[in-house]
């Protein structure tokens, strides 16, 4: 059924240009003539992502006042920071120091904040379902 082969021979033909090319990897000598074309002008990348995210849909209206809020952010932004100061001047150790209580100070902040979220929509359904008529957006405001 099959037949084999012992005395099997491959032979690859080649372009003729490749037969007698000389390929060589030294520096070529560098261009000079290249000209990046000017960008129009453009406005902030500040004020891009402001409109951005008031068109995605951010709503602050939603996050309860409390300091909680306040105090897991400035954690979050210590923690940014940190990581700054460590690719700056710290070494790895000293970084795991100071993250420990930046850290230990955000868990707390954070969790605080999650509990005040939900106090914040403990709403009972049927209040919930009214408002949601009133307003069909699902923008719902406190008393």
């Amino acid at each position: 059924l099959f037949e084999y082969k012992k005395n099997v021979s491959v032979a690859f033909n080649f372009h003729p240009w490749m037969e007698n090319a000389i390929f060589s990897y030294a520096d070529s000598a560098a261009i000079h003539l290249h000209i990046y074309l000017q960008l129009p002008y453009s406005f902030s990348s500040f004020l891009k992502n402001l409109f951005q995210w008031l068109r995605v849909g951010i709503n602050f209206g939603n996050m309860p006042v409390s300091p909680w809020v306040i105090a897991f952010h400035a954690g979050l932004t210590g923690i940014f920071g940190l990581y700054f100061v460590f690719w700056l001047r710290l070494n790895m150790f000293e970084t795991l120091k100071y993250l420990s209580g930046i850290g230990a100070f955000t868990f707390i902040a954070g969790n605080r904040l999650l509990r005040a979220i939900v106090t914040f929509w403990s709403v009972d359904k049927a209040e919930r379902a009214f408002a949601l008529k009133l307003n069909p957006h699902g923008k719902i405001r406190r008393r």
